[in-house]
This record gives structure tokens, sequence and C-alpha cells, in this order.
């Protein structure tokens, strides 16, 4: 059998070139051409694209699902939201490359506000970008007095409550104050102990605390009441001897002891 060119299907090659560089490159494509017909063939170009994962973590063990977060970029010029999963992220793919800036929305009460984050997403590759929320805290002042006035360091309390759930011991300064910052926020109790003899224990006060803010707690040392003794006291006094002066006064010192 004798092969003539009349009688062979041509076939052909389509390359596209130049492809934008948004684009990835398609592949080449081999069409026959049959005689008396026509052939086709299709391209289709496929953005180059990127992925983002937001993380997020918080400083006080809480949940992590549920976080909200704006992103707006390329893919998302008008911005879309997304939601952390239980391990605290949210993703984001196919992803047009370029600069996304991430905000967190509806963040809770608790925490601080973080700032916002701009990143670059690259074609063909994953980045990450990681929140921590920060517990906003509060902070107590102890201020000690006495009723007499005397000196005011080395007073003790013992302080409970969300920072301390064993309770922490802590001693006045020279001024009678103890300073706590960095608390996390609610019901907190103070109490002296090792009150000296002299005064009367104050109560044991339970204070609130709340973010961003100094919470006072006054405490006065109340001196003991000394009981009033009523009884008489009669001194005799007797000489031997020469009298002397029939007019000599005789001095006495009475010391009076708290039992």
């Amino acid at each position: 059998y004798t092969l003539s060119l009349h009688d062979a299907l041509p076939i052909y090659t389509v390359e596209e070139i130049d492809t934008p560089e948004k684009y990835n490159q398609p592949a080449n494509q081999t069409v026959t051409v049959e005689g008396n017909s026509a052939a086709s063939v299709s391209f289709e170009n496929v953005l180059k694209v990127g992925s983002l994962t937001i993380t997020k973590t918080v400083n006080d063990g809480g949940t992590l699902n549920g976080f909200k977060f704006k992103v707006t970029g390329p893919s998302y010029p008008s911005g879309t939201t997304v939601t952390t999963n239980a391990a605290g992220e949210a993703n984001l793919s196919n992803l047009v490359p370029g600069s996304y800036t991430v905000e967190e929305i509806d963040t809770p009460a608790k925490y601080n506000q973080p700032a916002n984050q701009t990143v670059t997403v690259e074609e063909n590759s994953a980045v990450t970008v990681s929140f921590v929320n920060l517990l906003r805290l509060g902070s107590m002042r102890i201020e000690k007095s006495t009723e007499d006035s005397i000196t005011l360091d080395g007073f003790q309390f013992t302080v409970s409550g969300p920072s301390y759930p064993t309770g922490t011991i802590l001693t006045t300064n020279n001024e009678g104050l103890i300073e706590i910052d960095n608390l996390i926020p609610g019901d907190y109790s103070v109490q002296e102990f090792n009150v000296p003899d002299r005064y009367l224990e104050p109560d044991e006060q339970t204070i609130s605390i709340v973010a961003d803010q100094t919470t006072v707690v006054s405490i006065e040392n109340k001196l003991k009441e000394t009981p009033i003794l009523n009884a008489n006291l009669t001194i005799s006094k007797t000489v031997q001897g020469n009298m002397g002066s029939w007019d000599k006064l005789f001095e006495y010192t009475l010391t009076l002891q708290d039992k």
C-alpha cells in the first residue's frame, strides 16, 4: 500500500503563547483536521491562585471557635467574612495573588481588639496570619489605715479570685498600700490576717475587678476597747519611829497593766 499525501489527515499542534502572567499556562493540544470539515480546540485559562489561613489563640484558655474576620483584597474587593472552627482556624482558598487585609470583627468584650494585619498571597502557595486575643485586665489597690495612725507597713492580706484561685499573700508597704495589676475581671475576696493584738480583726471584703479600671478597697484597723474598771483603791500609810514633820506628804505612782 502506497500512502499519498491526499490520503493523510493533517494533525496540528496548538500552543498558547504569551499567556498573561495572572494565568497558568495551558497545556498544548493536538487536533486532526479532516477534509471538508472544521475542527475546533478549546483552551481554558485558570488563574494562578494561593490560599490564606487565619489562626486564633487566646491567653485565658477559652474556646477558639466562632471568632469572625473580615478579609479584603483582590478576590474580595468589598470584603468577605470568615469564622474560625474549633481549632481556631479559618481558611480561604483560590485567592487571586496580591495584598489582603485581615480584620477581626465582633471581638468578645472580655478581650482587647487585636490590630489589623496585611499579608501577601502568592501564586501556588499558602500564607498564614495569626491573631492572639489578650484578656482585658483590671487592677486593685488596698489602702490600709489604723485608728492610732502608727506605722502602716507589714500588714498582711490574703487575696483570692480568678487570678489567684488558691489565694496569694501580700504585704503593705510603708504607705499602707498594696497595688496589684493585670487581674482577670471578676469577684475577689480580701482578708487581713495576723492582725496585731491591739486591733480588732477587720471583716473580709468582696470586691469586683472590672476591665481597664482600678478598684480600691479601704481597710481600717480599729483599736480594741479598754474596759473601764469599777473599783476603789485605798492606800494606807503608817510610819514607825520619829514621825518627823506633821505635814509631810508621801507620793505614790500607780501603774495599770492591761491583762
